[in-house]
């Protein structure tokens, strides 16, 4: 059994999913596992930062058990964030010292430098970390970034797409560890009653359910989904399409058009997230095509495949690269989508692809880890 400080990029909450934290769940399996968790201010909310700054910086240290991981609260510094990574390296490496850590496995792109000699370093690469409306936060992320990968033992990425970037850009080798799933609890899905229930409540009984899950920001392209389904609309009247998450695209904000079958369910329980997806009969990825998309690990397409979707999606780099043969890549245009979203309807799902998601179980993705700790 090994001593693990795991620390996120955003540290999770009850009411999220996050890569991290079912990371260090995993790996609490079989070992002592710290997951470092602090206040995070409203993105949007100057006040809000502000209270998680004073928070952190007045806070207690403390640890406590959530479930099978012991969470580590440290005081630590959000501004400047010159002083701030100075402080909180150095407290840090006390904490790493006195919990007698053995790896630290990192996602931090900012806040939390991690000392050389603390423990042995894994940084975790999980995405394309940049603010394009900040030139000087790129600036910090880069410069932490370079750093924090100079020193590590090792660096993981979970997309092929950014081993490639961390290859040209930092001159390192990573290793391809994707995002995983809890794949059983997917394939075990729900019973009809109860989707039967969620169809009740969202109006959308006996009708074909296109849908998809996420975070619903400007990424998300929905004014072009929306149009896209409208025209599939005109051919398809018995379609309806479930978008089921927190609307954060401010256009589509207050939007109700469940009179065009168009729900939005807004925020949903991770509890109820299961039932979410059995509840569609096609999965939908219409993210806008960018570099940060291409190389992104869309956690979503291995949910949609282990609930036993057929899947429409953008033309994603490294969703190509999984190879599953129930997705169907639309083109960029509205046309195309709807077009691709009747062909759906007509693609049965397969039995030999009843194990499509299974290598991205959150239990082998634990062992990736673990494998590669014992090479370290």
């Amino acid at each position: 059994m090994k001593n693990i400080l795991v620390i996120p990029n955003i540290p999770s909450e009850k009411t999220t999913r996050s890569s991290d934290y079912e990371i260090a769940k995993v790996l609490s399996e079989s070992n002592k596992v710290y997951y470092l968790r602090w206040e995070i201010g409203a993105p949007l909310s100057p006040a809000a930062r502000l209270r998680a700054t004073l928070k952190d910086l007045f806070k207690q240290p403390d640890t406590y058990k959530e479930n099978s991981l012991h969470i580590l609260e440290l005081p630590n510094f959000h501004r400047p964030f010159r002083f701030g990574r100075t402080f909180n390296r150095n407290i840090l490496a006390e904490w790493a010292e006195k919990l007698e850590i053995d790896f630290i496995v990192s996602s931090s792109f900012l806040q939390f430098p991690v000392a050389k000699a603390a423990a042995k370093y894994i940084f975790h690469f999980l995405d394309l970390y940049s603010d394009a409306e900040s030139p000087v936060m790129n600036r910090l992320i880069e410069n932490h970034l370079r750093e924090e990968i100079g020193k590590a033992d090792a660096v993981t990425a979970c997309s092929r797409g950014l081993v490639e970037s961390i290859k040209s850009r930092y001159k390192r080798d990573a290793v391809f560890i994707p995002n995983g799933a809890h794949v059983k609890d997917f394939e075990n899905g729900n019973s009809k009653e109860r989707t039967d229930i969620l169809k009740k409540r969202y109006g959308v009984s006996n009708r074909f359910i296109f849908g998809c899950v996420g975070n619903m920001g400007k990424w998300m392209n929905l004014r072009f989904l929306i149009n896209s389904f409208r025209k599939l609309k005109k051919q398809m009247p018995d379609a309806a399409m479930v978008l089921i998450g927190p609307v954060i695209d401010p256009d589509f904000a207050r939007a109700d058009l469940s009179k065009e079958d168009i729900i939005f369910t807004g925020f949903v329980p991770y509890g109820e997230l299961v039932d979410h997806f059995r509840l569609l009969d096609v999965g939908l990825m219409p993210n806008k095509v960018s570099e940060f998309q291409h190389k992104a690990f869309h956690l979503k397409i291995i949910e949609y495949a282990a609930a036993g979707k057929i899947i429409v999606s953008m033309p994603l780099e490294e969703i190509k690269l999984l190879g599953f043969p129930n997705i169907i890549f639309a083109g960029e245009t509205e046309d195309d989508w709807a077009a691709k979203l009747a062909l759906s309807r007509k693609l049965p799902w397969k039995e030999e692809w009843n194990g499509l998601a299974a290598p991205y179980d959150w239990k082998n993705i634990g062992k990736q880890f673990e494998n590669l700790m014992k090479k370290l």
